[in-house]
């Protein structure tokens, strides 16, 4: 029986855990399915197995490590800080080639994952193409669960963001130079760009001039996760290259903030790029995570009234990205940035919302039952509006509410915060008004 192959990085994940079990109240499929298999635990001893040649890597032991939606809680309850995503993505990039599947399977991950997401262009035309296609209704001929997210989307946009913002975007008004490049995204470039626009707008308020790179392409993350590392490698060299000269690489996506923070972990074995990786992965922020930081700094918009204290202010329910909260461990940002303009309600926990990737199109019914738990945790909260950091959960979260009847917003920090700033009469802080030396001076010294 062949063993697989796996990276040095992996193997000391693999010695670092205990097996002490604490990662298995966190782990959504083991709540769900109560099997060890399908849980952190039981899916590092298949992977240990797997490598030591005890397990075929053509039989059933991928079908518990295909079902987890790598969330990565388990990292988060881990005592012992194993890095659970290390593993996954190595064990799904080494049985990739011998994996049983169809031609047809095969093909469509070639033309997903190699053929449309790396290309702004190609994606455009399938914008288009689905533009279309539910104009003719096309959509009812698609399972339940494509049906469901594909209502939850918005309609498709005419033109992606990227074509609607212009290659440098200075800010409102004077202040310290802070220039960042914004990750337009693939499919939320097409799909979900008025985010994007939200996002270059709300940079703006915070003095930052907002760079609109021409050579970006997808993050890679998709790719990833799906075990075609080649292709993930390519993507972020092409980012890297398209990205220099800003001071940070800003991301509103926690799936892909997360994997770009990574890019150095992902091409360090590469002689030509691995330190240009590493210095990228320094630099990029999430969103909310480069505002929370200016803010506190002094920068960012005026907001009359409610530094006053206005009694008024909408309740939203937060819901935590899992690669936000626990890939990148950024909780208390987006809660403060909201803080200054809404009341905050928590969820009862941060669990997986189902969406993770392309997980819910491919595990529809493990994914709809997270979903469904996501749902009654936002319901308890009695808010009316719901706010994430990441597209994907967006639309997940979208669909969950709306096939519970509930009359709740699902919508993203960007645009929610770009929406009370404009009701609330924010203004642009005149240069010398705010501080920003210390991020302002972080970013002088370029990598």
């Amino acid at each position: 029986m062949a063993a697989i192959q796996l990276g040095q990085a992996a193997l000391r994940e693999l010695d670092t855990c205990v097996h002490c079990g604490l990662c298995l109240p966190a782990c959504p499929t083991y709540r769900e399915l109560g099997q060890e298999p399908d849980s952190p635990r039981g899916r590092i001893y298949l992977a240990r197995a797997l490598f030591e040649g005890r397990l075929d890597p053509r039989g059933p032991a991928l079908e518990h490590l295909d079902l987890c939606l790598g969330c990565l809680a388990c990292e988060t309850a881990c005592p012992s800080g194993v890095h659970y995503g290390v593993i996954l993505e190595d064990v799904r990039a080494a049985t990739e080639a011998v994996r049983p599947r169809s031609v047809l399977v095969r093909w469509l991950r070639h033309l997903l994952l190699r053929w449309l997401l790396p290309s702004p262009g190609r994606l455009a035309l399938a914008a288009r193409l689905l533009r279309i296609g539910r104009a003719l209704r096309l959509d009812a001929l698609a399972p339940r669960h494509l049906r469901e997210l594909g209502r939850a989307a918005p309609p498709v946009p005419p033109r992606p963001s990227r074509a609607l913002l212009p290659a440098e975007l200075p800010p409102p008004a004077p202040a310290a130079p802070l220039r960042v490049g914004l990750l337009a995204g693939c499919v939320q470039d097409v799909l979900l760009g008025e985010t994007n626009l939200s996002t270059a707008r709300v940079l703006g308020l915070y003095g930052c001039t907002v760079v609109n790179p021409p050579g970006q392409v997808c993050c890679g993350a998709l790719a990833a996760h799906a075990g075609d590392r080649e292709t993930a490698r390519e993507l972020a060299r092409r980012n890297i290259e398209a990205f220099e000269g800003v001071d940070y690489v800003v991301v509103n996506a926690a799936g892909c903030g997360a994997h770009m923070k990574k890019y150095g972990h992902l091409l360090a074995d590469d002689p030509e790029w691995a330190v240009r990786a590493e210095a990228f992965s320094r630099r990029v922020r999430d969103f909310s995570e480069l505002l929370a930081a200016l803010a506190a700094e002094g920068r960012g918009p005026e907001l009359p009234g409610v530094a006053a204290g206005d009694g008024a202010r909408p309740a939203v329910a937060y819901q935590d990205a899992c690669h936000l909260a626990h890939g990148q461990g950024i909780r208390t940002q987006p809660r403060a940035l909201l803080g200054q303009v809404c009341e905050v309600r928590n969820l009862a926990d941060e669990a997986c919302c189902g969406s993770a990737g392309f997980y819910n199109l491919v595990q529809p019914e493990m994914a709809t039952a997270a979903r469904d738990r996501k749902v009654e945790q936002i319901r308890a909260t009695g808010a009316r509006t719901v706010v994430t950091g990441n597209a994907g959960c967006l639309l997940q979260l979208r669909a969950g509410v709306r096939a519970a009847g509930l009359d709740v917003e699902v919508v993203h920090i960007a645009d929610y915060l770009a929406r009370r700033y404009d009701e609330l009469g924010a203004a642009a802080r005149p240069a010398g008004a705010g501080g920003g030396a210390q991020v302002a001076g972080a970013a002088a010294r370029r990598e």
